[in-house]
């Protein structure tokens, strides 16, 4: 059987509204996903399972495989059709948490998705090894993200790097909307200490 992403939209009352089968590369890990006003935004990042493979050579499920693709699904939150779906293929990463996401209109009447996320560019999991799978060489990014989905054009900017960033959050009456603030946990190999706030 193919791997796929169930995608369900419930109403206030617990009721399922539209549900989506969404085919992905392969088995992965996704922590996390975005959701804007009216658009949801979900990864298709190369963390991938292979449970034979960890049994015999003794590591973790899920390993990065950084030549594998890497992309992002965006559509809007009621689709029924997986054809409606807009693939984003992007430079390999992965991504536990992300920050916010919003979608507006450019000058050229064109619609363009902003995200933000905590960006490793490689990453290696044995918690088999140790309690927390980060070092003291580890480092990662705070990215900004632009999707247009009229023209399938994508940038991705790096805002905060040479540090270990997790953890961020907003102030949550903004999500999926346009904030200004995000509050970033800043790490030690030992422990979570101090936060980084950055206002975009």
């Amino acid at each position: 059987m193919a791997p796929v992403l169930r995608y369900s939209v419930l109403n206030k009352d617990r009721m399922i509204k539209s549900k989506l089968k969404i085919p992905i590369t392969s088995p992965r890990m996704i922590h996390d996903f975005l959701i804007s006003e009216n658009h949801v935004i979900f990864p298709d990042l190369p963390l991938e399972a292979n449970p034979k493979e960890a049994i015999k050579n003794k590591h973790w499920m899920f390993k990065f495989q950084e030549n594998r693709p890497c992309r992002y699904g965006i559509m809007t939150k009621y689709n029924t059709d997986v054809n409606k779906i807009k693939w984003f293929d992007v430079p390999s990463h992965y991504v536990f948490h992300y920050v916010n996401a919003w979608e507006d209109q450019n000058e050229a009447n064109e619609t363009v998705v902003t995200m933000f996320a905590i960006v490793w560019d490689k990453i290696r999991i044995e918690l088999q090894e140790s309690e927390h799978f980060w070092s003291s060489t580890d480092k990662n990014h705070l990215k900004k993200f632009t999707f247009n989905l009229s023209t399938g054009k994508f940038d991705i900017k790096t805002l905060l790097t040479n540090q270990l960033l997790e953890f961020p959050i907003i102030n949550q009456y903004f999500m999926g909307y346009k904030n200004r603030y995000t509050y970033i946990a800043l790490s030690n190999p030992e422990t979570l200490k101090n936060q980084v706030n950055y206002d975009d």
